[in-house]
């Protein structure tokens, strides 16, 4: 598997979990830039469109990782309903983390409110 475009770290954990799950590897993480939407806009390639570019590097790279890897991955699908029950269960991990940082969010509000009014009366 090849992994474009993850930014957040629950992503990771999700195809990392995935890859568990169906016995399968991440062959790189590819991220997105400027240059791929470019490139995708003039009809080519990042390799063709800019090929001094970091992110052709990475293609370079990814492609050479492939060629010379050796493991091979014979990946175990999953049947629908546990494909299903999986992806229910990172429904619900994700809606969690969403109320944690809701969470968070607040108490680092309440917590600066607390600070700048004791910084007011320190001030006077």
């Amino acid at each position: 598997m090849i992994a474009n475009s993850i930014t957040f770290s629950a992503q990771k954990d999700i195809l990392k979990d995935f890859v568990d799950q169906t016995d399968s590897t991440i062959a790189g993480f590819v991220p997105r830039s400027l240059t791929v939407t470019q490139a995708e806009l003039a009809g080519k390639t990042t390799i063709e469109a800019d090929p001094e570019s970091a992110q052709a590097d990475v293609y370079r790279k990814l492609a050479k990782d492939i060629y010379n890897n050796k493991n091979e991955y014979v990946p175990s699908p999953l049947e629908s309903d546990e494909l299903k029950d999986w992806a229910e269960s990172w429904s619900d991990k994700l809606l969690e983390l969403k109320k944690n940082k809701k969470k968070v969010i607040l108490r680092y509000k309440n917590l600066k409110f607390k600070i700048d009014k004791i910084k007011e009366i320190l001030i006077k």
